[in-house]
C-alpha cells in the first residue's frame, strides 16, 4: 500500500479495489499520489450519477443536481459549478 496522508487510507483502498484487475494492479500508485486529490470526488461522482443509483436526481441538492451528466445547466447552475469546481465552462 503506497504511504498517504491523514485519513486518506479509505480512498487509498477504494482506488487500489478500482485498479485491481483480478492478478494485478494495472495503474501505479504512489506515495502521497498527487492525484489522490480527485479520487474522493471521481468516486462521489459514480455514487450519485451511477446507472443503478436508485436515488432520484430531485431529492439530491442542487449543489449536486448541476454535476449530473444527465441535465441540461440553466445560467445560474453553470455558475455554481464554476464555483465549485474552479473550472471554466
Amino acid at each position: 500500500m503506497a504511504r498517504q496522508g491523514v485519513n486518506e487510507c479509505g480512498v487509498y483502498a477504494l482506488k487500489f479495489a478500482d485498479i485491481f484487475d483480478g492478478d494485478k494492479c494495472v495503474e501505479q500508485i504512489l506515495h502521497y499520489d498527487e492525484r489522490s486529490k480527485d479520487w474522493k470526488a471521481e468516486f462521489m461522482y459514480r455514487v450519485f450519477f451511477h446507472q443503478d443509483n436508485k436515488v432520484l436526481l430531485d431529492d439530491i441538492s442542487e449543489e449536486i443536481q448541476c454535476l449530473s451528466p444527465h441535465i441540461s445547466l440553466l445560467p445560474k447552475e453553470e455558475e455554481l459549478l464554476l464555483l465549485l469546481t474552479g473550472k471554466q465552462i
